[in-house]
């Protein structure tokens, strides 16, 4: 039975930007537009704002392997607000992978020492649909970041070595471990980068050359391992035995320059 949402006409609900500007599938954007217009007449004060982040705001997303990630913030999230919006969630996941953080601002104040590094990457590149702004002027300690990155990357290396261990005998599931391993790499990479530096590209190959240059790392195995999640370059399994190892140094190398970090 379809959720009988609260009646508001729709020059009652907050206004809904960055959609036409935003490069993205036409279902995709008329379906942002729907979901952010349900959830205002569903929730009315309740909602407090709705942010969209992640590879749709970068501008690499990609139809068949980019989920569209948006933050809902509310004033609570029990369970009537999540009955409430569950039935667009649940038809924004089916037709247009659509995924959701759903929070207080209370649970996102609170929450930047055990998520920094996520809600410091959300807060570099991030578009506010409804509402208010609620990410500007958050406060995320480096000390946390560094904490967070440290344990992301050694996180990394060792699910590396426990697939290679346990799927390293086929070449087709050695070329999986590479592209499902690179983009989180890539994250944790630019935010080692922010805390270096003070910034960082969000274009995956700016960051292999931002990384390269700054921690001289061997920017052809993230190049190569990039390209090969692209399906633009094609190894054999001697190939991809050899890639494979370069790249897990290159996640070691990474790992011993974030423990280094700590003592700067």
């Amino acid at each position: 039975m379809r959720l009988e949402f609260i009646s508001t006409s729709r020059e009652t609900l907050m206004a809904i930007e960055g959609l036409n500007d935003l490069k993205a599938p036409e279902n995709v954007k008329q379906g942002l537009e729907t979901f952010c217009t349900e959830v205002q007449t569903a929730l009315g004060e309740d909602l407090v704002s709705i942010i969209l982040y992640g590879s749709i705001v970068k501008g690499e997303f990609s139809k068949l392997h980019s989920d569209v990630n948006l933050m809902v913030v509310v004033t609570d999230a029990h369970v009537d607000t999540l009955t409430k919006i569950g039935l667009p969630f649940r038809t924004g996941r089916r037709e247009w992978r659509l995924a959701v953080m759903l929070l207080t601002e209370n649970d996102l104040q609170r929450s930047t020492d055990v998520f920094p590094a996520k809600f410091m990457t959300i807060q570099k590149d991030y578009k506010l649909l409804v509402g208010k702004d609620v990410l500007t002027d958050l406060e995320i300690a480096d000390a946390h970041v560094r904490l967070r990155c440290e344990q992301e990357i050694k996180n990394h290396l060792l699910r590396l070595r426990q697939a290679y261990l346990q799927r390293g005998f086929k070449p087709e599931l050695i070329e999986g471990i590479l592209t499902q391993g690179i983009t989180g790499f890539m994250h944790s990479l630019a935010t080692l980068l922010t805390l270096k530096t003070g910034d960082a590209p969000t274009n995956q190959r700016e960051i292999v050359a931002a990384a390269a240059k700054e921690f001289d790392l061997d920017d052809q195995t993230l190049k190569d391992v990039l390209d090969l999640k692209a399906g633009t370059l094609k190894k054999d399994a001697a190939g991809l035995r050899e890639l494979f190892g370069f790249f897990l140094t290159t996640v070691q190398t990474v790992a011993e320059i974030v423990d280094k970090h700590e003592e700067n």
